[in-house]
């Protein structure tokens, strides 16, 4: 999924870890919004105030 919407992320192990299951996620900070059928509808920065959220995903819920 990560190629097909473009996500940025790698995997940040510490050089002193000895767990295989001891590391760091960096990746996009961006909220994507899908369609129904699974299809991209639109992303939200970071940033993105959740009232403009809210209004922006009531108007795809009442067909755009």
């Amino acid at each position: 999924m990560s190629k097909v919407y473009r996500v940025h992320r790698s995997k940040l192990v510490a050089k002193e870890s000895t767990e295989a299951d001891d590391y760091l996620v960096n990746h996009s900070s961006l909220t994507y919004l899908m369609g129904p059928e699974g299809e991209f509808v639109t992303l939200f920065p970071h940033d993105t105030q959740a009232d403009f959220m809210a209004e922006t995903v009531r108007k795809y819920l009442k067909g755009g």
